[in-house]
């Protein structure tokens, strides 16, 4: 066998170096491997002790220990996590953080009824001989592809931040609730959806009022449009929204924490912490 004499290595093609290259870019790009990610959150007299803004990365394993010198349902909007916490005993909240964005952390008083997904809602029981709420939905598809207007008209009811809202469901599965009459959704896929809005008060017992429409979504939403999309349906500080499983930040009543009142002693809800998942 010969061996090369000239003291320098054979040259290889061309098309060698490009494919290693290109491997090495991909290695570069791939999905993040996740972290193991604690925060410790002390809630004294309703208020939140600490800092209030929890960063994470997309795929981290996040543990939020939470302890409360008072019962408290603590209820991280967006992903849908609800917990109930005795007084003085810490209880961990583990999730994995799959979604990005920012997502409102909320205070209930235990004594407020506040059911998400499966389960069966606590009920607004209107005196006899006042007026019934009653709601109709409007639902078109906007000039931004996969993206769908929905208005409600109401009666005998009044929406207002912190307190009269709607919720809203798209083929039966919760998708939000908001405390504006419009607002516009980016939806996945093509074909019918069926959208439904159901009143409720302050505490999201749901009144006997709703309203279904269908509309049919012509093409999926582009990068573009989920864009706009987001600039004209700006995020306010307490609104959940989720759609199939997949979490979306929150996006709708303005329960915000002004700092007055306890909420053990009767305040609904009040926003006391953002988790903010960065891609």
């Amino acid at each position: 066998m010969s061996v090369p004499t000239s003291g320098h290595l054979p040259r290889l093609p061309l098309f060698f170096l490009l494919g290693a290259l290109i491997l090495i870019i991909a290695a570069g790009c791939g999905t993040r491997e996740g972290q193991n990610v604690a925060f410790d959150m002390d809630i004294v007299d309703g208020q939140l002790v600490g800092e209030s803004l929890l960063s994470v990365n997309q795929n981290d394993t996040v543990t939020i220990n939470w302890n409360s010198d008072t019962p408290i349902l603590v209820h991280l909007h967006g992903y849908n996590i609800e917990l109930a916490l005795p007084s003085s005993v810490t209880e961990p909240m583990t999730f994995d953080a799959d979604a990005t964005g920012r997502f409102n952390i909320t205070i209930h008083s235990t004594d407020a009824v506040h059911v998400h997904g499966s389960g069966e809602a606590c009920r607004v029981s209107v005196p006899a001989g006042e007026p019934q709420p009653r709601v109709q939905i409007h639902a078109t598809e906007s000039r931004m592809r996969g993206n769908v207007v929905i208005e409600v008209d109401v009666e005998n009811f009044e929406i207002a931040q912190g307190a009269g809202h709607w919720h809203l469901t798209m083929d039966g599965v919760d998708y939000g609730m908001y405390s504006r009459q419009a607002v516009t959704l980016a939806v996945e896929g093509t074909g019918e959806r069926v959208f439904e809005a159901t009143l409720a008060d302050a505490h999201h017992c749901l009144y006997d009022a709703s309203d279904s429409t269908t509309v049919m979504i012509a093409g999926p939403a582009s990068e573009t449009d989920a864009a706009l999309n987001a600039t004209e349906n700006t995020p306010m500080p307490h609104e959940g929204a989720h759609t199939h499983g997949t979490p979306m930040p929150d996006d709708s009543m303005d329960m915000a924490n002004d700092g007055s009142g306890d909420a053990a002693a009767g305040i609904p809800e009040r926003v006391i912490a953002v988790l903010e998942v960065r891609p």
